[in-house]
């Protein structure tokens, strides 16, 4: 069986890197290693910005279509992301109580009203407060709703790249290592969403049109890569984020969506795409929530009190186990219902290489 995907089928092998990519984040959230898995966000972006070019296509030219594409997008994100912001509602609790960082009841409540609506907030830096990495979940409806008005086409994609380019490599080279600087302050975001997701569209236009070769290479080696990618220790961080952003990343897309996968590695990446987006959503309020019991066994000690990544060995195989059954017998149910309700006769389907992973 082969699963090279054509026009209308499904990319396994980019499941599997969204797979593998989540994987990857989730361990630098929890171990507290491997911090060039960042780039993984923005081989997230790309990867949604080729898919839902290639699901969607030009079907988006009414307004009753884009209507219901911005539904869709919202029946596909909200049910996972509502379940993983009330997993840190208990962890919230304890932390305003116990006075943690910043948090306190006023914090608390509104993180709670506004997390629903993907709303960053300026708490440690800027983030959703009750599930930190949906910040990208953010800019990626930012970057769903500009491709909702000037469409999966070519000329569009070319210029946004172009006005996103050169302000997301200052932003890239200006990094001073911190959190909140450079690609990772909230002004250099919206820079980072729009060129590589935009990129993704025009590697889509560039795939269906047949402008570039389509290598055939074996998908084991493309998730090593992306693994790599994300794990390696680098000598020059900026330099290594700037090659990321702009090559590898791109590179990885492309081959991944001429890749081919049989049998079990091609039912393993199906799996992987599947749970990724729980697995992405679902990482941190777990980390909360453990690293919230291993407070209280430490004697609840606000004062010196930090997160060492010693709860990894809990949190790795919860979340998956958890991402696997609620995406299972939770989401996917969920989706199926409110589609029936609230799209079925009028929304634009996407093609099955559009199934929604990670920022999908």
């Amino acid at each position: 069986m082969q699963d090279r995907p054509s026009n209308g089928s499904r990319f396994v092998v980019l499941d599997g890197m969204r797979g593998v990519a989540a994987l990857m984040v989730m361990v630098m959230h929890t171990a507290l290693i491997f911090p060039m898995a960042s780039l993984a966000v923005d081989l997230f972006f790309g990867l949604s910005g080729f898919v839902l070019a290639h699901g969607y296509g030009d079907r988006l030219g009414s307004w009753r279509e884009r209507r219901d594409f911005v539904v869709a997008r919202l029946i596909r994100l909200e049910p996972l992301w509502l379940i993983g912001c009330a997993m840190s509602v208990p962890a919230g609790i304890g932390m305003a109580y116990f006075g943690w960082a910043d948090w306190g009841w006023t914090m608390l409540s509104v993180s709670i009203l506004t997390a629903p609506f993907f709303i960053i907030l300026p708490y440690f830096g800027t983030a959703i407060p009750l599930n930190p990495p949906g910040w990208s979940l953010t800019f990626e409806l930012i970057a769903n709703a500009v491709l909702v008005f000037v469409g999966a086409r070519t000329r569009p994609a070319l210029v946004l790249i172009a006005l996103a380019g050169p302000p997301l490599a200052g932003a890239i080279w200006w990094w001073d290592g911190g959190d909140t600087t450079g690609m990772f302050a909230l002004w250099a975001c919206l820079s980072r969403v729009i060129f590589s997701f935009f990129l993704g569209v025009l590697l889509q236009r560039c795939w269906v049109n047949g402008w570039l070769p389509k290598p055939s290479l074996p998908a084991l080696p493309i998730l090593v890569a992306v693994a790599l990618l994300c794990g390696l220790p680098p000598v020059d961080k900026r330099l290594y984020l700037l090659l990321g952003v702009f090559l590898f990343c791109p590179m990885l897309l492309w081959f991944g969506a001429g890749a081919v996968a049989r049998g079990r590695l091609a039912r393993f990446c199906a799996w992987m795409g599947d749970i990724s987006y729980g697995v992405y959503v679902l990482h941190v309020p777990l980390v909360f929530t453990t690293e919230g019991l291993r407070f209280l066994w430490a004697g609840a000690k606000v004062d010196g009190y930090v997160q060492t990544g010693a709860m990894g060995w809990a949190v790795f195989p919860l979340t998956i186990l958890l991402a696997h059954l609620l995406t299972r017998h939770v989401d996917r149910p969920a989706r199926a219902w409110l589609t029936r309700r609230w799209l079925d006769g009028g929304a634009p389907k996407p093609t099955p290489a559009s199934q929604p992973g990670l920022l999908l």
